[in-house]
């Protein structure tokens, strides 16, 4: 899924913010197998990561605790034994339980640190 806002494409990450807070102005636009987009509503959640999971949204999590300072490793898509470690202890400085996987929770607060307020 691809977030479009006045037709500009956004990351997974806000597009995972779309889909657990509504906003006017926005709709989920989904590939076709043409590969144009369709704006469709949204029936899919947002898709919950853990060790094995690949793609796009793994590499924006990857990306996002890489800037928060919580990940090291590269930005490759793969969730491996290093992302979920990362999560893990994102999870902790956020006070929600910590099992490594990406849930709805852990997307929230992952929002929230990319939203440029401050996570001290």
């Amino acid at each position: 899924m691809v977030l479009v806002k006045d037709g500009l494409v956004e990351s997974a990450i806000a597009t995972a913010a779309l889909l657990m807070i509504s906003s006017p102005g926005y709709a989920i636009a989904r590939p076709r197998s043409d590969r144009g987009l369709s704006a469709d509503v949204a029936t899919d959640a947002v898709p919950t990561l853990k060790p094995g999971s690949s793609g796009q949204p793994v590499a924006d999590v990857q990306q996002t605790l890489l800037a928060a300072g919580f990940y090291n490793g590269e930005v490759d898509g793969q969730y491996g034994i290093e992302s979920q470690q990362a999560v893990g202890e994102f999870q902790s400085y956020f006070g929600l339980p910590r099992d490594g996987i990406v849930g709805i929770a852990t997307w929230q607060a992952l929002i929230y640190s990319s939203s440029g307020l401050p996570i001290n």
